[in-house]
């Protein structure tokens, strides 16, 4: 068996990181093994993982691939590496693979972790492999098993809260659940994003590190800005607030159309309604010897009809002017061969 260490270190190491190697192995030629080693740690370093620097023994990568023969793996690879200050071990075997034609190979990773009590395995095949299409599919294997690694030791935490609770969330586009919650989440980048029926959807993009807590919180904010009166002794003020407690300026509502009109209106037929009481006569008998008159005004009746009728359209007028500031009426009077007509017409 041919075998490959990699033993590289990529981009800024965090101090609290948790050192690691990477072992490549398998019977396929040394540049395969080569190009999967570079892929391999550049995804595990992505991942915060801390390279060691010293070079592991051919006598020691034997030992931890006779390891996973065994019936606890992890503890026996963990105790031939924690000499050497190691607690991750990301093991790749890069074999041929004939059923996928000359130059097909698959990639059979495993992940040792001093956090979990178990060995991570999965597989990626690689059809006419060229050192692009090699290169991806040993990132995608590493990435898998790092991401499963990060979820099964719950040490990632996304929690998101959002004020009013209840709203749904959903983390790079895939529900979990509503506010306020926390979940385990793979290190690294992700976009949450949390909506309320009746706000603004809200975004946000946090990066999740291993060991910490990331956090969103979402405050939303009403889709329309309603803008409410401020309370006064008047309906004349023009200063009011929005949604948010700023202050804006408002127009005061408009007295109905119709409520001048009906008030006029309703004056006049009751100012005729007392003409007409006053004109009213009697029948009397005038004395003898002098004329007696044929005709007499008796208008006490419609007097009072007049009066009542214009009560009511008085009382029309003050309904619409102090109970229905907001309304749009109108009203129209025109007369008639037996007198005047009014039509009111008003919505609410």
């Amino acid at each position: 068996m041919q075998l490959l260490i990699a033993l590289v270190v990529l981009g800024p190491l965090r101090a609290d990181a948790d050192p690691g190697t990477v072992v490549v192995v398998g019977k396929s030629d040394a540049h395969a093994r080569d190009v999967t080693a570079q892929a391999v740690s550049a995804a595990v370093s992505k991942a915060d993982w801390k390279l060691i620097g010293k070079r592991l023994s051919e006598s020691d990568t034997s030992s931890i691939s006779k390891c996973f023969t065994r019936e606890e793996p992890q503890r026996c690879i963990l105790r031939l590496v924690q000499d050497k200050g190691v607690q991750r071990v990301a093991y790749v075997s890069v074999d041929p693979d004939p059923s996928r034609g000359e130059r097909g190979l698959k990639l059979t990773g495993r992940i040792v972790t001093a956090k979990l009590d178990l060995v991570l395995i999965a597989s990626r095949f690689c059809d006419h492999c060229t050192d692009d299409t090699l290169a991806r599919s040993a990132t995608d294997l590493m990435k898998d098993l790092l991401d499963r690694v990060a979820l099964t030791s719950g040490r990632t935490v996304l929690s998101v809260k959002s004020s009013p609770q209840g709203a749904r969330y959903t983390v790079d586009g895939a529900f979990v659940g509503v506010t306020d919650a926390s979940i385990d989440v793979t290190p690294g980048p992700h976009t949450v994003t949390v909506e309320l029926e009746g706000f603004e959807t809200f975004v946000q993009s946090v990066r999740a590190t291993e060991g910490q807590t990331a956090e969103v919180n979402a405050v939303f904010r009403r889709r329309n800005t309603d803008v409410r009166p401020l309370p006064g002794p008047t309906d004349s003020s023009t200063r009011g607030v929005d949604n948010q407690g700023a202050d804006v300026r408002v127009e005061p509502p408009r007295r109905s159309r119709a409520a001048k009109p009906l008030l006029v209106v309703g004056g006049v037929v009751l100012a005729a309604g007392v003409v007409l009481l006053m004109l009213d006569e009697d029948s009397t008998v005038s004395p003898p010897g002098t004329e007696q008159r044929a005709t007499f005004y008796d208008t006490a009746t419609p007097g009072l009809v007049t009066i009542a009728g214009g009560a009511v359209l008085a009382g029309l007028g003050a309904y619409f002017y102090w109970k229905s500031p907001g309304a749009n009426a109108t009203a129209s009077i025109r007369p008639t061969p037996n007198g005047t007509m009014m039509t009111l017409s008003t919505s609410f």
